[in-house]
């Protein structure tokens, strides 16, 4: 709690009205000192009581890039006025004017896990003159990804059958299920799986799909690893527009795959990537 620029300029005048009265042993001036200062005091208690009942809570987006702010939001229940909410860490910032749900934005400077502990409330009501502020601890973790950049060179394109490269046929092996896109034939949707899932679910044979989109960084190291992690993101994000994508890393690989499952895999293998 302190006092706000307005809330300096009237306890500074009603201390020097106060002292100003006892000194003369005018006792006019005195009250007039004690009346201005009044509403220092009432804006303490009330707004201290008013921010203690605020609840908040954060909707982070599904997905976060390093250097691109990421807007959400903060759901604030019990608000009696203007409030302005951040992050601790300084990562992220929202200004609420009505109890629901307000627009918050996130930006993170690189790559990698993080953990956001706390947010601070801060609230000038009622009169504006005390601003107020309280923490909200609420620990949750995230994977920022890197910045997607357009990639010089296009991804190479290779049979489904990534490591045998060897062609299957439509009436193959079964090779999984996956969310119904818009060239798909209607012959390939799962029925009953769809009507449990409430979504269109196709089944995904060997020899179906034609080929996938191999996304391999280049091996570097320093600020070069960095810049081919950011040009794998955006190829990946834009091969996954036309069909399958195999991501290729250092100790491992992700898919082939196309569904959301493996999109939020595929970016968080890229947020996790070893450092060089």
């Amino acid at each position: 709690m302190r006092p706000t620029a307005t809330g300096v300029v009237v306890l500074l005048t009603a201390i020097g009205l106060f002292a100003l009265g006892w000194w003369t042993t005018d006792n006019l001036i005195v009250l007039t000192g004690l009346m201005l200062g009044s509403p220092m005091l009432a804006d303490a208690v009330l707004g201290r009581r008013a921010l203690s009942a605020v609840s908040v809570e954060r909707r982070l987006p599904a997905e976060v890039f390093a250097e691109v702010p990421a807007i959400g939001s903060v759901l604030v229940h019990g608000v009696k006025g203007p409030l302005s909410l951040y992050e601790a860490d300084g990562s992220g910032d929202a200004d609420v004017r009505a109890n629901g749900a307000s627009a918050m934005t996130w930006e993170f400077s690189r790559r990698g896990g993080v953990q956001l502990v706390r947010m601070v409330l801060v609230s000038r009501w009622p009169l504006g003159l005390v601003a107020h502020h309280r923490e909200v601890t609420q620990p949750v973790d995230l994977w920022v990804a890197p910045r997607p950049m357009a990639s010089d060179a296009p991804p190479v394109a290779a049979p489904v059958d990534v490591e045998n490269a060897a062609s299957r046929s439509r009436t193959g092996d079964f090779h999984g299920l996956r969310e119904y896109t818009e060239s798909d034939e209607a012959r390939a949707i799962h029925w009953r799986t769809s009507a449990r899932r409430n979504e269109l679910v196709v089944v995904e044979r060997a020899g179906e799909g034609g080929e996938v989109v191999v996304v391999t960084p280049s091996d570097c190291a320093g600020d070069a690893w960095e810049r081919e992690l950011e040009r794998a993101t955006g190829a990946v994000l834009h091969a996954l527009r036309r069909g399958p994508v195999l991501l290729r890393l250092p100790g491992g690989r992700v898919g082939p795959g196309r569904d959301g499952r493996f999109r939020q895999a595929a970016l968080r293998a890229l947020a996790c990537a070893e450092v060089r």
